[in-house]
């Protein structure tokens, strides 16, 4: 069931960033994930490491690499 929730998260956090081409934050994507979570009826357990991890993810599987910046404080992707 752990890896069906990251994979959840993983498609979750792929479509805010095609809604948000100019970057999500952490805390957008935290909202995200809880709201579409609920839904589902799954229980959200989600940190500034999973992020990290998600985002790490995202980079090996899509090839789509994460920057941050600081002027808006948010990911790119």
């Amino acid at each position: 069931m752990a890896k069906l929730k990251q994979i959840q998260r993983l498609l979750y956090i792929a479509e805010l960033l095609t809604s948000k081409p100019k970057g999500i934050t952490y805390a957008e994507t935290k909202g995200f994930l809880e709201t579409k979570f609920e839904e589902k009826g799954f229980e959200l357990k989600f940190s500034g490491k999973n992020f990290k991890r998600d985002r790490n993810l995202i980079a090996d599987i899509l090839g789509i690499e994460s920057k941050y910046k600081k002027n808006f404080r948010h990911f790119c992707f």
